[in-house]
């Protein structure tokens, strides 16, 4: 599944079964419907929220309001570039 996610939403699902958290996915894919429907399978929909695409300045809002962020480095076709790190170069507080 692109860019491991499918990988990570089954992380996820196994983590709560030990506490409390929050997956909020922004960006959009292909596979958006496959991801909702995987975390769906897994009862772990309402742990997880996907936001779809956001203008870069909104970016900062998240990365701010995270415990910790997951950016796959892997390149893809969506993207065509693989730059985890500039997001929290810029972002940094």
């Amino acid at each position: 599944m692109l860019r491991g996610l499918g990988f990570l939403l089954d992380t996820m699902s196994s983590l709560l079964e030990h506490c409390s958290a929050w997956l909020v996915m922004v960006g959009e894919a292909r596979i958006r419907v496959e991801l909702e429907a995987q975390a769906e399978s897994l009862g772990a929909a309402n742990c997880m929220k996907f936001e779809g695409w956001r203008q870069r300045a909104q970016i900062k809002n998240y990365i701010l309001a995270s415990d910790f962020c997951l950016i796959p480095p892997v390149e893809c076709e969506e993207t065509g570039a693989a730059l985890p790190h500039k997001l929290f170069l810029l972002y940094a507080p």
